[in-house]
């Protein structure tokens, strides 16, 4: 038990220590798993690192995703879509967020 904690306690603070907090982290883990499930059954990651790439701003991203999940046919609460947006943005596209 006291190694769960500890290791458990070397990992929220390593997180925190590099300004990613543990709630952003699920957020990031959430948004992960949203897009390996949904988004790259239609395509790959290529669509977020090709140099002609359709999305130039967080508002186009944000677009984006409430478009795919239409498309693909995937009921995402608001914290769903925001997740894919913080994981795409943070993973891919690394727009500002202020």
């Amino acid at each position: 038990m006291s190694r769960i904690l500890l290791f458990l306690f070397l990992g929220l603070s390593t997180l925190v220590c590099f300004g990613v907090s543990p709630v952003f982290a699920d957020e990031l883990a959430t948004g992960r798993a949203l897009v390996a499930k949904s988004c790259t059954s239609c395509h790959g990651d290529e669509v977020y690192t090709r140099p002609d790439r359709k999305i130039t701003s967080l508002a186009a991203l944000q677009k984006r995703v409430a478009y795919c999940t239409k498309a693909a046919h995937v009921d995402w609460s608001a914290a769903d879509k925001a997740a894919v947006v913080a994981y795409l943005n943070t993973a891919f596209y690394h727009f500002p967020t202020n």
